[in-house]
């Protein structure tokens, strides 16, 4: 019992501090035009989706193999699943956020615009979505570096990062909102995320040694690749799409749909074709399945 409330006491104050992070965005946002914290709001909500379906449930299977591993004092099978999780997350993160630019308005019209929500809080919310989007990938991988943390029964570290962030993430608030209103609020958080999980990776390296960094970065490199191809067929399949069947709220949806649709297609044979070996053991799983 005491192990558990000396390992679990900076972890509370970790979730105090990157909480502190919403705290200063929306005090900031207030002194801006009116309907720039609703638009952060939306844009986070947004954002926040892909993290809580995609990313924490990966996190969540991936945490009770790390602790077994370590519990084993199995290094390596720790960094053997830490790697895998990884490369899962970048083969869904830079895609997701690929999709999230090029198709920001369209996204947020779908999804919120109706009644008070009109054109203009579209297009403050769809400009904050596209600077989130931008961090999206840190914020994943944070979520996952944490895990492995805890894992190694280390929770001081991610406090520690934490409060960084927030540091790193005030001083960006107050230089870029002065240039670039709400949406310089938006990528502050994306910089200070991205800072803070590469020196999390610099400091579990100098933790359990060498991660296989070089594995990280290939299958980045080959995601971003296809990630581009993707959202580029994407944007011009809606925008298409959009001037053939008109601006309707359900043909809006049916074009947005079908450009999502196509760009899993693209980004999936891409991957495929690129040799990323997630991709294709996932592809061998089903191939077994279906036959």
């Amino acid at each position: 019992i005491k192990k558990i409330l000396y390992l679990s006491i900076p972890v509370f104050i970790g979730v105090a501090i990157n909480d502190l992070n919403a705290i200063v965005d929306k005090t900031l946002a207030s002194s801006l035009v009116a309907g720039s914290i609703s638009a952060l709001n939306y844009a986070n909500r947004l954002n926040g989706l892909i993290l809580g379906v995609f990313i924490t449930a990966i996190t969540t299977v991936i945490f009770p193999l790390l602790s077994k591993e370590f519990s084993e004092d199995n290094i390596k099978g720790v960094k053997k699943i830490m790697g895998y999780g990884v490369n899962l997350i970048l083969l869904i993160t830079i895609p997701a956020a690929v999709g999230l630019i090029v198709l920001s308005t369209p996204i947020v019209e779908v999804a919120f615009e109706r009644g008070e929500f009109d054109s203009t809080a579209t297009m403050m919310t769809s400009k904050a979505l596209i600077f989130y989007a931008i961090g999206l990938v840190a914020m994943a991988l944070r979520l996952l570096v944490n895990r492995v943390y805890f894992s190694l029964q280390d929770t001081k570290t991610p406090m520690i990062n934490g409060a960084i962030s927030v540091v790193f993430n005030i001083v960006l608030n107050l230089i870029l909102v002065q240039f670039m209103g709400h949406a310089g609020l938006a990528f502050a958080t994306s910089i200070a995320t991205t800072i803070a999980t590469l020196l999390m990776f610099y400091g579990l390296k100098k933790k359990i040694g060498s991660l296989g960094t070089m594995s990280y970065i290939k299958c980045g490199i080959k995601s971003g690749f296809a990630s581009a191809v993707m959202g580029i067929a994407a944007y011009f399949i809606y925008h298409e799409l959009y001037s053939i069947l008109g601006v309707a709220k359900l043909y809006n949806l049916i074009s947005l749909l079908v450009a999502a649709g196509s760009g899993v297609v693209i980004y999936g044979i891409l991957c495929y074709i690129l040799g990323i070996e997630e991709v294709k053991e996932i592809i061998g799983r089903l191939k077994v399945r279906l036959s």
